[in-house]
Protein backbone atom coordinates (compact mmCIF):
# COMPACT_ATOMS: atom_id res chain seq x y z
CA UNK A 1 0.00 0.00 0.00
CA UNK A 2 1.05 3.40 -0.89
CA UNK A 3 2.25 5.85 1.62
CA UNK A 4 2.15 9.83 1.57
CA UNK A 5 3.31 12.04 4.41
CA UNK A 6 2.68 15.69 5.66
CA UNK A 7 1.00 16.44 1.76
CA UNK A 8 -1.33 19.05 1.23
CA UNK A 9 -3.63 17.46 -1.17
CA UNK A 10 -6.99 17.87 -3.49
CA UNK A 11 -7.95 14.23 -3.99
CA UNK A 12 -7.82 10.97 -1.81
CA UNK A 13 -6.03 7.71 -4.21
CA UNK A 14 -7.18 4.44 -3.74
CA UNK A 15 -5.06 1.70 -1.71
CA UNK A 16 -3.29 4.61 -0.20
CA UNK A 17 -2.26 5.63 3.53
CA UNK A 18 -1.85 9.31 4.38
CA UNK A 19 -0.06 10.34 7.39
CA UNK A 20 -0.78 14.42 8.92
CA UNK A 21 -1.60 15.47 5.17
CA UNK A 22 -4.39 18.18 4.70
CA UNK A 23 -6.80 17.81 2.23
CA UNK A 24 -8.45 20.48 0.02
CA UNK A 25 -11.19 18.91 -1.30
CA UNK A 26 -13.11 19.94 -4.67
CA UNK A 27 -17.18 19.78 -3.94
CA UNK A 28 -19.07 17.02 -4.72
CA UNK A 29 -19.27 13.14 -3.31
CA UNK A 30 -15.52 11.42 -2.84
CA UNK A 31 -15.70 7.70 -3.67
CA UNK A 32 -12.51 5.60 -2.57
CA UNK A 33 -10.97 2.62 -0.95
CA UNK A 34 -8.82 0.88 0.77
CA UNK A 35 -7.66 4.19 2.55
CA UNK A 36 -5.99 4.85 5.87
CA UNK A 37 -5.82 8.21 7.40
CA UNK A 38 -3.79 9.40 10.41
CA UNK A 39 -3.79 13.08 11.91
CA UNK A 40 -5.17 13.84 8.54
CA UNK A 41 -6.78 17.18 8.24
CA UNK A 42 -9.94 18.01 5.86
CA UNK A 43 -9.92 21.97 5.12
CA UNK A 44 -13.71 21.96 3.23
CA UNK A 45 -16.85 20.50 3.32
CA UNK A 46 -16.18 17.01 2.50
CA UNK A 47 -18.89 14.69 1.65
CA UNK A 48 -18.02 10.98 1.04
CA UNK A 49 -19.68 8.29 -0.68
CA UNK A 50 -19.41 4.46 0.07
CA UNK A 51 -15.59 4.41 1.31
CA UNK A 52 -14.79 1.06 1.55
CA UNK A 53 -12.02 -0.55 3.83
CA UNK A 54 -10.71 2.81 5.11
CA UNK A 55 -10.46 3.50 8.81
CA UNK A 56 -9.81 7.29 10.40
CA UNK A 57 -7.40 8.11 13.19
CA UNK A 58 -7.71 11.35 15.22
CA UNK A 59 -8.82 13.41 12.05
CA UNK A 60 -9.73 16.61 11.84
CA UNK A 61 -12.99 18.16 10.02
CA UNK A 62 -13.06 22.15 9.87
CA UNK A 63 -16.32 21.71 7.54
CA UNK A 64 -19.25 20.07 7.02
CA UNK A 65 -18.62 16.59 6.80
CA UNK A 66 -21.65 13.98 5.49
CA UNK A 67 -21.42 10.49 4.32
CA UNK A 68 -23.33 8.38 2.29
CA UNK A 69 -23.76 4.69 2.45
CA UNK A 70 -27.27 4.16 0.85
CA UNK A 71 -27.90 1.34 -1.34
CA UNK A 72 -24.04 -0.08 -0.10
CA UNK A 73 -25.54 -3.72 1.05
CA UNK A 74 -24.88 -3.81 4.62
CA UNK A 75 -25.71 -6.07 7.10
CA UNK A 76 -24.20 -3.63 9.46
CA UNK A 77 -22.79 0.19 9.84
CA UNK A 78 -19.06 0.12 9.53
CA UNK A 79 -17.04 0.52 12.79
CA UNK A 80 -14.99 3.85 10.96
CA UNK A 81 -18.56 5.48 10.95
CA UNK A 82 -18.50 6.04 14.54
CA UNK A 83 -15.15 7.61 14.59
CA UNK A 84 -16.26 10.67 12.50
CA UNK A 85 -17.34 12.63 15.31
CA UNK A 86 -17.82 15.29 13.12
CA UNK A 87 -20.30 13.87 10.71
CA UNK A 88 -23.14 16.45 10.30
CA UNK A 89 -25.55 14.22 7.93
CA UNK A 90 -25.45 10.59 7.34
CA UNK A 91 -27.34 8.27 4.92
CA UNK A 92 -27.75 4.33 5.93
CA UNK A 93 -30.90 4.46 3.70
CA UNK A 94 -31.98 1.11 1.56
CA UNK A 95 -29.30 -1.36 3.28
CA UNK A 96 -29.99 -4.52 4.82
CA UNK A 97 -28.81 -2.85 8.86
CA UNK A 98 -30.98 -4.64 11.53
CA UNK A 99 -29.49 -2.66 14.41
CA UNK A 100 -28.53 0.51 15.44
CA UNK A 101 -25.62 0.49 18.19
CA UNK A 102 -25.05 2.49 20.81
CA UNK A 103 -21.76 4.05 19.79
CA UNK A 104 -24.54 6.01 17.65
CA UNK A 105 -24.05 8.27 20.68
CA UNK A 106 -20.75 9.39 19.63
CA UNK A 107 -21.99 11.35 16.79
CA UNK A 108 -23.66 14.36 18.86
CA UNK A 109 -23.19 16.74 15.59
CA UNK A 110 -25.46 14.98 13.26
CA UNK A 111 -27.78 17.26 11.93
CA UNK A 112 -29.86 14.35 9.46
CA UNK A 113 -29.88 10.86 9.58
CA UNK A 114 -31.37 8.55 7.25
CA UNK A 115 -32.04 4.98 8.19
CA UNK A 116 -35.27 4.06 5.84
CA UNK A 117 -35.89 0.85 4.08
CA UNK A 118 -33.61 -1.58 6.27
CA UNK A 119 -34.57 -4.21 8.67
CA UNK A 120 -34.30 -2.24 11.95
CA UNK A 121 -36.70 -3.89 14.89
CA UNK A 122 -35.80 -1.02 17.38
CA UNK A 123 -34.00 2.40 18.24
CA UNK A 124 -31.70 2.39 20.98
CA UNK A 125 -32.19 5.13 24.02
CA UNK A 126 -28.35 6.33 23.08
CA UNK A 127 -30.64 8.37 19.94
CA UNK A 128 -31.49 10.56 22.62
CA UNK A 129 -27.45 11.99 22.92
CA UNK A 130 -28.44 13.79 19.07
CA UNK A 131 -29.42 16.74 20.79
CA UNK A 132 -28.36 18.52 17.10
CA UNK A 133 -30.52 16.01 15.01
CA UNK A 134 -33.19 18.07 12.84
CA UNK A 135 -34.30 15.26 10.79
CA UNK A 136 -34.86 11.88 11.44
CA UNK A 137 -36.38 9.08 8.55
CA UNK A 138 -36.83 5.53 10.24
CA UNK A 139 -39.48 4.70 7.41
CA UNK A 140 -40.01 0.93 5.84
CA UNK A 141 -38.48 -1.21 9.16
CA UNK A 142 -39.68 -3.17 11.54
CA UNK A 143 -39.70 -0.71 14.41
CA UNK A 144 -42.14 -1.48 17.43
CA UNK A 145 -41.78 1.09 19.78
CA UNK A 146 -39.45 4.11 19.90
CA UNK A 147 -37.28 4.77 23.19
CA UNK A 148 -38.36 7.34 25.68
CA UNK A 149 -34.87 9.03 25.41
CA UNK A 150 -36.44 10.06 21.45
CA UNK A 151 -37.96 13.03 23.55
CA UNK A 152 -34.88 14.97 24.65
CA UNK A 153 -34.18 15.47 20.88
CA UNK A 154 -35.25 19.57 21.39
CA UNK A 155 -33.95 20.13 17.87
CA UNK A 156 -35.80 17.64 15.89
CA UNK A 157 -37.89 19.53 13.38
CA UNK A 158 -39.17 16.86 10.69
CA UNK A 159 -39.66 12.61 12.28
CA UNK A 160 -40.72 10.08 9.33
CA UNK A 161 -41.71 7.04 10.80
CA UNK A 162 -44.58 5.45 8.37
CA UNK A 163 -44.67 1.43 7.55
CA UNK A 164 -43.14 0.48 10.55
CA UNK A 165 -44.90 -1.76 12.87
CA UNK A 166 -45.54 0.63 15.91
CA UNK A 167 -48.92 -0.50 17.70
CA UNK A 168 -49.36 2.62 19.69
CA UNK A 169 -48.59 6.76 19.72
CA UNK A 170 -45.16 6.70 20.38
CA UNK A 171 -45.60 8.91 23.88
CA UNK A 172 -42.05 10.14 23.57
CA UNK A 173 -42.79 12.09 20.37
CA UNK A 174 -44.88 14.54 21.88
CA UNK A 175 -41.98 15.69 23.99
CA UNK A 176 -40.75 17.03 20.87
CA UNK A 177 -42.23 20.48 21.55
CA UNK A 178 -39.96 22.42 18.16
CA UNK A 179 -41.47 19.17 15.82
CA UNK A 180 -43.02 20.28 12.28
CA UNK A 181 -43.67 17.20 10.66
CA UNK A 182 -44.69 14.07 11.78
CA UNK A 183 -45.58 10.75 9.93
CA UNK A 184 -46.93 8.09 10.59
CA UNK A 185 -48.57 6.09 7.92
CA UNK A 186 -49.02 2.67 7.47
CA UNK A 187 -48.28 1.47 11.28
CA UNK A 188 -50.68 -0.43 13.40
CA UNK A 189 -51.64 2.34 15.57
CA UNK A 190 -55.18 2.35 17.38
CA UNK A 191 -55.57 5.77 18.85
CA UNK A 192 -54.06 9.39 19.04
CA UNK A 193 -53.74 10.09 22.65
CA UNK A 194 -54.47 13.15 24.76
CA UNK A 195 -50.70 14.10 24.80
CA UNK A 196 -50.86 14.96 21.14
CA UNK A 197 -51.35 18.43 22.14
CA UNK A 198 -48.41 18.79 23.37
CA UNK A 199 -47.09 19.19 19.76
CA UNK A 200 -48.34 22.83 19.12
CA UNK A 201 -46.04 23.44 16.20
CA UNK A 202 -46.78 20.57 14.59
CA UNK A 203 -47.74 21.89 10.80
CA UNK A 204 -48.11 18.74 9.24
CA UNK A 205 -49.51 15.49 10.69
CA UNK A 206 -49.90 11.90 8.53
CA UNK A 207 -51.84 9.15 10.74
CA UNK A 208 -53.32 7.65 7.43
CA UNK A 209 -53.49 3.85 6.87
CA UNK A 210 -53.67 3.37 10.76
CA UNK A 211 -56.67 1.32 12.28
CA UNK A 212 -57.55 4.07 14.57
CA UNK A 213 -60.53 3.73 16.24
CA UNK A 214 -59.80 6.84 18.77
CA UNK A 215 -58.76 10.15 18.66
CA UNK A 216 -58.24 12.60 21.70
CA UNK A 217 -60.01 15.77 21.86
CA UNK A 218 -56.96 17.39 22.35
CA UNK A 219 -55.87 16.97 19.06
CA UNK A 220 -57.62 20.02 18.43
CA UNK A 221 -54.84 22.02 19.99
CA UNK A 222 -52.94 21.31 17.00
CA UNK A 223 -54.24 25.13 15.99
CA UNK A 224 -50.93 25.25 13.82
CA UNK A 225 -51.78 22.09 11.25
CA UNK A 226 -52.48 23.20 8.06
CA UNK A 227 -52.50 19.18 6.57
CA UNK A 228 -53.71 16.69 8.64
CA UNK A 229 -54.09 12.99 7.02
CA UNK A 230 -56.34 10.69 8.17
CA UNK A 231 -56.94 8.41 5.37
CA UNK A 232 -58.40 4.88 5.04
CA UNK A 233 -59.63 5.09 9.08
CA UNK A 234 -62.89 4.24 9.56
CA UNK A 235 -64.88 7.47 12.11
CA UNK A 236 -68.39 7.65 13.81
CA UNK A 237 -70.11 10.42 12.18
CA UNK A 238 -69.89 12.00 15.65
CA UNK A 239 -65.91 11.92 15.61
CA UNK A 240 -65.91 13.28 11.37
CA UNK A 241 -67.88 16.24 12.75
CA UNK A 242 -65.85 16.84 15.49
CA UNK A 243 -62.42 16.93 13.40
CA UNK A 244 -64.52 18.72 10.85
CA UNK A 245 -65.12 21.63 13.20
CA UNK A 246 -61.81 21.18 15.31
CA UNK A 247 -60.06 22.24 12.20
CA UNK A 248 -62.08 24.38 9.53
CA UNK A 249 -59.32 25.85 8.22
CA UNK A 250 -56.67 23.39 7.58
CA UNK A 251 -56.44 20.93 5.02
CA UNK A 252 -58.05 17.46 6.71
CA UNK A 253 -58.17 14.14 4.12
CA UNK A 254 -60.56 12.14 5.70
CA UNK A 255 -62.05 9.33 3.34
CA UNK A 256 -65.87 9.63 2.52
CA UNK A 257 -67.96 7.46 5.08
CA UNK A 258 -69.95 6.66 1.34
CA UNK A 259 -66.67 5.21 0.30
CA UNK A 260 -66.09 3.02 2.77
CA UNK A 261 -66.08 -0.98 1.70
CA UNK A 262 -66.26 -2.68 5.14
CA UNK A 263 -68.92 -3.22 7.59
CA UNK A 264 -69.18 -0.53 9.68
Amino acid sequence: MRKIKGKSLNKIEDNTTYFACIFYLSEGKHTFKNCSFHDCSFRSKVILENPRGCEFVNCGFSGDLELDLSRANLDEIPEYVFSLTSLSALDLSSNNITCIPRDISKLVHLTHLWIFENHITHIPPEIGHLRKLHYLNASINKIKAVPREMGKLDNLIELRLRHNQMIEFPLAVTELKNLVYLSLTGNRIRNIPPQIKHLTKLKKLWCDNNPITEVSEEIKNLQNAVLIDLLWIYFSEKQERFLQEAFPDSKLLMTPRDSYFFEK
